[in-house]
């Protein structure tokens, strides 16, 4: 609601321009460009039109629910917000860490972890990640588990497979039917 102390009645006139879209954000819109405030409009943002950068960054942090400290060039800036996004908690941002593996493949440690938590379902067995990774280089096992993206039965069968043949002193199969399965 928005209050002047000198008016004691306030009136809100809600009503649609041309497109669908309420008169008062767009008053509100001309009014921050005005002003030269920051405009962060969610709506915009989302159909990729009329934001400048720092406003683009400031909407997608609103969209995606991020949350940390702003850019040091929108910190005390002056804002003005037209959101169509509630969103009760903000999500911290999760960055991605990654592994490379000696044979040049790029996994998510995420990946990497489901992959350990797979083999300890199947065999009871639980190794470091460094052990895991070790373990999938010499059977290729990264190579599969980077091109299907998650890990599944398959990853698991050919984890257990490739541990069984590391505890009896085999090495992985240079071809045949366990060859690159």
């Amino acid at each position: 609601m928005f209050f002047d102390n000198k008016v004691e009645s306030h009136s809100l006139v809600m009503g649609a321009s041309g497109k669908g879209k309420s008169v008062l954000s767009e008053q509100v819109r001309k009014n921050a460009r005005l002003r030269g405030d920051l405009l962060v409009d969610t709506e915009m943002y989302r159909e990729g039109r009329g934001l400048k950068p720092y406003e683009h960054e400031y909407a997608r942090r609103l969209v995606l629910g991020l949350s940390g400290p702003l850019p040091r060039e929108l910190r005390g800036k002056p804002v003005t917000v037209i959101s169509d996004v509630s969103r009760p908690k903000k999500v911290k941002r999760q960055p991605k860490q990654f592994v490379k593996t000696v044979n040049g493949v790029t996994l998510e440690r995420q990946l990497v972890a489901d992959a350990r938590d797979q083999l300890e379902m199947q065999t009871g067995v639980w190794l470091k990640q460094p052990q895991l990774i070790e373990l999938m280089e010499e059977s290729g096992i990264d190579e599969t588990l980077a091109d299907f993206g998650e890990a599944e039965t398959q990853i698991r069968e050919m984890l257990a497979d490739a541990l069984a043949m590391k505890l009896v002193g085999r090495s992985w199969p240079k071809c045949g039917a366990l060859y690159n399965a």
